[in-house]
């Protein structure tokens, strides 16, 4: 079974999580809160169904207008999506057992920021 769901955002990257968990470590935990929560959103919406059959694939597409941001930052948001993933009961855990793998794609070009995921039961 594949489900698919949308993040209709720019997700963080590595950079600038590491410049609020600067601040001050309450503010890194509000900004991972904050982030979740909007990608929980996006998966209630898109109405997922935990999955059965482990271990799971997940493939993540990222689309940014322009090439700015470096792909390694704009990859160390999969740890904000698989977290949500197991928050809202889609994921039992995001360890090996569970996710053998997750590819990454991004894709440039004049859009929005947003997150294509996409989940695949072997």
């Amino acid at each position: 079974m594949t489900q698919k769901f949308m993040i209709p955002m720019k997700l963080p990257s590595l950079n600038e999580v590491n410049r609020v968990n600067r601040t001050h470590w309450s503010q890194g935990a509000k900004l991972k809160t904050e982030i979740e929560s909007i990608i929980g959103w996006a998966i209630v919406n898109a109405q997922l169904k935990p999955v059965k059959k482990y271990p799971c694939k997940i493939g993540v597409v990222y689309y940014e207008p322009n090439k700015r941001r470096d792909i390694d930052n704009v990859y160390s948001s999969n740890k904000f999506i698989l977290d949500a993933l197991q928050r809202q009961g889609i994921l039992k855990n995001d360890n090996p057992n569970c996710v053998s793998q997750i590819v990454n794609t991004v894709i440039y070009g004049k859009v929005d920021h947003y997150v294509e995921v996409e989940i695949v039961e072997c």
